[in-house]
């Protein structure tokens, strides 16, 4: 019950079409809890793996595991070697912390994940030069506000301050 069903709806969709388009492979997985594993990652490598079978098709490995532990505050994004060049860790961890976490901390599980989704599905899609069809618009991640002094102002307060000290 940790994703409402508009949401299932459009996962479900945006892999049978990246699958149609490229042949790859995009699996959701939610669970309460990471334990007995040692972290998220642990658990996804594991996931990944299917009892040796992987996820999608085992010659090209080119599937990504989304797993979410709701309970645990975790994500994590396990991408298959025939698609890490495409979806590096620099890119998922992105994708993770700017997309789908601020999703996650107000409760909107769902879409946080159906945006995660679309980003790696939609650079896939990119990458291998298909399109995925019109595609619904994206949930945006809420802005966190800015703390501290805008970066202008102390551009700004610096040259004031050059420009005084060297006046006198």
């Amino acid at each position: 019950n940790v994703i409402d069903p508009a949401s299932k709806a459009r996962l479900d969709d945006l892999s049978r079409r990246l699958q149609a388009a490229t042949g790859d492979t995009i699996i959701v997985a939610t669970r309460d809890a990471i334990a007995p594993f040692a972290d998220e990652r642990e658990l996804a490598v594991k996931w990944y793996e299917n009892g040796g079978r992987g996820i999608g098709d085992k010659e090209k490995d080119a599937g990504v595991l989304f797993v979410l532990l709701p309970k645990d505050r975790a994500v994590w994004i396990e991408v298959g070697y025939g698609l890490e060049g495409t979806i590096t860790d620099g890119v998922s961890g992105s994708v993770s912390r700017e997309l789908m976490a601020p999703l996650f901390r107000e409760g909107r599980y769902g879409e946080g994940l159906v945006t995660g989704v679309t980003a790696i599905a939609q650079r896939i899609a990119k990458e291998r030069n298909v399109s995925l069809g019109d595609l619904p618009p994206v949930a945006s991640a809420p802005r966190r506000q800015q703390r501290g002094m805008p970066l202008w102002m102390i551009v700004l307060l610096l040259v004031l301050f050059l420009w005084l000290s060297n006046r006198g």
